[in-house]
């Protein structure tokens, strides 16, 4: 076995010393340093009791309540009010929790023995809307259940012109954890008063807005005023910062009196020469929610326009651009098919007489339109733009013949009246009849012929 022997040699270096085992060194008692007491524990902070808090957050739905998967919102600022004073800041957490407390109020004084809340004290929780975290956000419907109950978490503050505000009274409770503010994306309504030059109920390209326009914002029930605002100098208004609902657009009547944006003007029919009735007036036409931008929503209410109820609501249709009013300038043309007595083709006094039922027919801008002479002989077709017209007096009255031409060219004015009168003479069909006398006669005898004419 001498050869294992060489072998294993060759693998152990004589110059390495064996690896020895380490020994575990025990000092004597005596020799070790034993602390003479045990340290005292650190004195810790007192519970920061009495506290407001609870959360601010992302109000999905807007309907007011935390519903679950909403979530908070981080990094909004709060303020404490005491009357008019600030008595404290904070800024949610990444859950968007906020609390009140001693740590973060001061009472307003440098003195920090009356930091925190006090009982039987009146506070205000104020959120300013101008801050990064709330771009695009406005405060939820507030108080649509029992939050403070703990039934329903929902929204305890009211929004204002500035942001949102929850006012509460300190009892003696220590914890109050239950005032939670929403927020929702804010929604809009709003677009465009155009002149509807053609009055066809749709916004053409040459047309153009009206600025000045007062127009309101009111609830779903056209009665409580939400907000007013006026048209800008291309026509157009917005109503912003608006919560998820339901709401009517109304063109004050105002407008339509001396000095105001729409004197003289119509809301838009969608059919010219008819003032009532066209496609873009009444109930039937589309709601703003279910039409396309450019085309009229105006029905005439106690002297207003309004729109019909406009919703808007869920982060999916949150904004609304398509509330329409068209307004023309109702010209008008009249005139009278009468009787010419004399035929001179002129209305005297004696002229009084219309003929009915007699077809007219104008031609202009807007298209061709008919009308039918009353009992009294006069026609009207209104609700047309202003512009040159071609009038034409229709098919010919038996037992009379025009004394004036049947055709005649007008223009009309914006908001004006232009008048076309045509004339009817009573035909005479003349017929010359021959007589003679019975009696004989002789040659040289006389005969007596009589002609009439009738």
């Amino acid at each position: 076995m001498r050869w294992a022997e060489w072998i294993l040699r060759l693998f152990v270096s004589p110059s390495r010393p064996a690896r020895r085992m380490p020994r575990l060194a025990v000092l004597p008692l005596e020799d070790r340093a034993v602390p003479s007491a045990v340290p005292a524990v650190a004195a810790q902070p007192k519970a920061p009791f009495p506290q407001i808090g609870d959360k601010v957050w992302r109000d999905v739905n807007g309907n007011g309540a935390q519903d679950p998967g909403e979530p908070g919102l981080a990094f909004v600022t709060l303020q404490l009010f005491k009357g008019t004073t600030l008595v404290g800041t904070t800024t949610t957490n990444g859950a968007g929790e906020y609390a009140f407390n001693r740590w973060n109020v001061t009472n307003g004084t440098a003195d920090p023995a009356d930091d925190g809340l006090q009982a039987n004290t009146a506070y205000e929780v104020r959120v300013a809307a101008d801050q990064p975290a709330l771009v695009g956000l406005r405060p939820t419907l507030s108080n649509q259940g029992a939050g403070n109950a703990g039934e329903l978490t929902d929204s305890d503050a009211t929004a204002t012109a500035t942001g949102a505000v929850l006012g509460l009274t300190l009892g003696a409770d220590e914890l109050y954890s239950n005032f939670d503010i929403g927020y929702t994306t804010a929604a809009s309504v709003g677009n465009l008063v155009w002149y509807d030059a053609n009055n066809n109920g749709v916004k053409d390209k040459t047309e153009t807005g009206i600025p000045g326009v007062t127009v309101r914002l009111l609830d779903a029930t056209g009665k409580t005023p939400i907000a007013t605002t006026a048209t800008g100098a291309d026509g157009s208004y917005l109503f912003t910062g608006l919560l998820p609902g339901t709401y009517v657009v109304e063109v004050a009547s105002g407008n339509f009196a001396t000095g105001g944006a729409l004197v003289g003007t119509m809301s838009s029919t969608g059919k010219p020469g008819q003032a009532t009735g066209g496609p873009v007036e009444g109930l039937g036409i589309p709601a703003p929610n279910v039409k396309t931008d450019g085309t009229d929503t105006g029905i005439l209410v106690n002297g207003a326009v309004r729109c019909q109820p406009v919703t808007v609501g869920g982060d999916a249709v949150m904004d609304n651009k398509a509330v329409d009013f068209g307004f023309f300038h109702a010209a008008a043309l009249t005139g009278k098919v009468f009787i010419d007595t004399n035929g001179n083709g002129r209305i005297d006094p004696e002229d009084t007489t219309g003929l009915a039922n007699v077809k007219v027919r104008v031609a202009g801008p807007a298209g061709t339109f008919t009308a039918s002479t009353d009992a009294t002989g006069t026609y009207t077709i209104g609700a047309i733009p202003a512009g040159v017209y071609t009038v034409t007096e229709v098919g010919q009255p038996a037992g009379y013949k025009s004394s004036t031409p049947n055709l005649a060219t007008t223009s009309v004015a914006a908001g004006g009246t232009a008048t076309v009168n045509f004339g009817e003479a009573r035909a005479v069909d003349l017929k010359l009849t021959q007589g003679a006398s019975h009696t004989t006669v002789g040659v040289g005898g006389m005969l007596t012929l009589t002609y009439r004419l009738k």
